[in-house]
């Protein structure tokens, strides 16, 4: 990869800068607090930062008193193409374009992966420990750090300035904080691991109460919905056997009542059928007793009051047959005068027999006209009219008006017989008559008879209605309809009991959903929790292992090509003093001979500062070239030569010119004596030029 060009907007002290680079070796020249280290910040930024990342080495680099965060871009070359890279970390917008090809990528993390695999590395930890070789680096030779030690961290690309053999023991260290208090109790500091097993079974305890809370609300809301839904069902279909059974009530009321006010009627109408048929009897005998002969105008109207008193009571009725007891007695009378005077020759007898005959009819014609029949006056007055008779007239025309007078009498006595009769049969229908009225009249009767019949009509009506008229149940069906009736009120008053005790415990519940979703985000962050430090520790458990060894396979297959870089590197920069180095498998330590010595020179007692220097820069750009032997990204030096003295600064930037043919270098540093042997010069005005 070769940077053509870079702007900045409003990153750090570069405000607003546009810096062209060269393809090979480039001098980036300025004096303290010029920007150089902000420079290689936006370099790494644009790199390797995502627009979207909130770090605060991210956005600590906004310009002072900016509106807004910054913005870099970049024309570089990788793998024979053009491409175009932009990061608005404002507007949080990234886009990288193959200028060659037109392929565009958006997304933050495309972007990273396809600069990744452009650069060779998607890692800045891993390029800075390798790819950037900075002046403090250099700097901590002279402050008793093994070039080995130093190696072992750029290899192991951690960027935390420690060895592999560090970093494992760090390792086992993790894993022991990680487990303790798992297997065993630990009262003091428990392990990650034991505390959020610990805060899993606490909240997984109080998210079960509330989940048995829950199912039970959501048992008691799910019964009062059956509850109601079957009450739904229930109610309409109780009301409607109910208002059936009441119709069938109703008619067999109705019919009860049409049975009792039909007999009443029939009763009533028979009654006034008698009535009448009694009333019709009695004024045909009356008929036939105003047709009787009455004698005198006396006795007529006595008859008529006979006839005006024919409700005569009872005791009356009990006379007038005594009364006619005795009239018989008088025919029989009246039959021995008869004989008398059929016998009797002799005037005075006749005369008597005459007289004493009438005084008996008159005797008993006023004995029967106390009841106050006219015919009993009749009979007197002809018992009187015979013994004058006998007194005053002579024997024969007494017989011959005897004779007549018998005649008339014997008439009179059968038609007063036959009266007799009549008004005791009149008396006998009356009394019937009173039997059927029972204290009423007929037009009473006939008023109540209608009154029923109307009564009976309506009743047949109301039988008879578009209402009751189709209600037709035999008893068997009637029962069985109110059996299931009580049957359904029995279900409605359990449903009623269900549905008060559901409502009770959904309204006596303390159950909150926030609550349950609070301790199930709690379970479930505590179970990612767990399962975070359980893949940590399953990682830190794997990286032990493969780092253990991948540490001794990288030392052993990597000792020998870097031995060969390190020679071929330091050569030159010592000016051909040491051009033998061996490379220790276990430490990555470099080993020179000392030609002078005839033997391996130690690194802190037989090498100069500068050489050691001179020994690490060596080593490094030979781990550069091991890891990107044919394209890699830019290296970042930073004034790394302080220490050399000029012959070998000369070579070694010669060296550097050389190296730069095949990888893009950018060189830092506060000097001109660079510039000569750069491709592109960069020089980045200091605080007061700025001004």
């Amino acid at each position: 990869m070769i940077i053509q060009s870079l702007s900045l907007r409003n990153f750090g002290c570069l405000a607003d800068r546009q810096i062209e680079f060269g393809p090979h070796l480039n001098v980036i020249r300025g004096p303290n607090e010029a920007g150089k280290s902000t420079l290689q910040a936006a370099l790494l930024t644009l790199l390797f930062e995502k627009v979207t990342s909130r770090a605060g080495t991210v956005r600590g680099w906004q310009s002072w008193h900016a509106p807004e965060m910054y913005t870099l871009a970049a024309q570089f070359t990788a793998t024979g193409e053009e491409w175009k890279l932009v990061k608005d970390f404002a507007g949080k917008q990234t886009h990288l374009t193959n200028l060659s090809t037109g392929g565009t990528w958006s997304q933050p993390d495309a972007v990273q992966e396809k600069l990744a695999e452009l650069m060779g590395t998607a890692s800045r930890a891993v390029y800075e420990s390798t790819a950037a070789i900075r002046q403090q680096e250099i700097a901590k030779l002279t402050q008793g750090d093994q070039i080995g030690e130093m190696l072992q961290e750029r290899i192991s690309g951690s960027g935390l300035n420690v060895s592999v053999p560090g970093v494992l023991e760090k390792l086992g260290n993790a894993l022991t904080d990680l487990w303790r208090g798992w297997e065993r109790p630990a009262p003091k500091n428990p392990g990650l691991m034991k505390v959020a097993k610990d805060e899993i079974d606490r909240w997984q305890s109080r998210w079960d109460v509330l989940r048995s809370q829950r199912q039970e609300v959501e048992a008691a809301h799910q019964r009062l919905a059956e509850c109601r839904e079957e009450l739904t069902k229930l109610e309409p279909d109780i009301k409607q056997r109910g208002q059936f059974l009441e119709k069938v009530g109703q008619r067999r009321e109705l019919e009860a009542k049409l049975g009792r006010v039909s007999r009443e009627w029939q009763e009533l109408h028979e009654r006034t059928e008698q009535v009448e048929n009694l009333k019709e009897e009695i004024k045909q005998i009356t008929g036939e007793l105003d047709a009787l002969p009455t004698g005198s105008e006396e006795q007529a109207a006595r008859l008529k009051e006979l006839q005006g008193s024919i409700t005569a009571a009872p005791e009356e009725i009990d006379f007038l047959q005594h009364a006619l007891a005795d009239l018989k007695s008088a025919q029989q009378q009246l039959a021995d005068i008869n004989h008398l005077l059929r016998s009797t020759q002799d005037r005075s007898k006749w005369r008597v027999g005459l007289i004493a005959g009438g005084l008996v009819i008159a005797i008993a014609g006023g004995m029967g006209a106390i009841v106050g029949s006219p015919w009993w006056w009749l009979l007197a007055g002809a018992g009187v009219l015979l013994a004058i008779v006998g007194a005053l007239i002579r024997p024969g025309e007494v017989a011959a008006h005897l004779s007549n007078e018998r005649q008339q009498a014997e008439s009179n006595l059968a038609a007063a017989e036959h009266g007799v009769e009549l008004a005791g049969r009149i008396e006998l229908k009356q009394e019937g008559l009173r039997r059927e009225l029972r204290s009423e009249e007929l037009e009473e009767l006939r008023q109540r008879c209608d009154d029923l019949a109307l009564e009976r009509a309506t009743v047949q009506a109301q039988l008879g209605s578009a209402e009751l008229a189709h209600i037709d149940l035999d008893s068997l069906e009637e029962d069985k309809l109110r059996n299931q009736l009580e049957q359904d009120e029995a279900r409605l008053r359990q449903l009623e009991d269900d549905r008060i005790i559901a409502q009770t415990k959904i309204e006596r519940s303390d159950y909150d959903t926030e609550e349950e979703l609070r301790a199930q985000e709690q379970v479930t962050e505590a179970e990612k929790r767990l399962g975070r430090r359980q893949r940590q520790a399953q990682v830190y458990e794997l990286t032990r292992e493969v780092l253990e060894a991948a540490y001794q396979q990288t030392l052993e297959g990597f000792t020998e090509p870097l031995e060969q870089a390190v020679q071929e590197l330091l050569r030159p920069m010592t000016e051909g003093r040491y051009d033998l180095v061996r490379v220790d498998n276990e430490y990555l330590q470099p080993v020179v001979f000392s030609p002078q010595k005839g033997k391996e020179a130690d690194e802190d007692g037989d090498l100069s500062t500068a050489t050691a220097e001179q020994l690490y820069l060596a080593a490094r750009l030979g781990l550069t070239q091991l890891l990107w032997p044919d394209e890699g990204p830019p290296l970042l030096l930073d004034d790394p030569l302080v220490n050399f003295d000029d012959q070998r600064r000369q070579a070694t930037t010669e060296l550097l010119r050389q190296v730069a043919q095949h990888c893009q270098i950018l060189l830092f540093t506060c000097s001109d004596e660079f510039d000569s042997y750069a491709d592109a010069v960069i020089e980045l005005p200091g605080p007061s030029d700025v001004a």
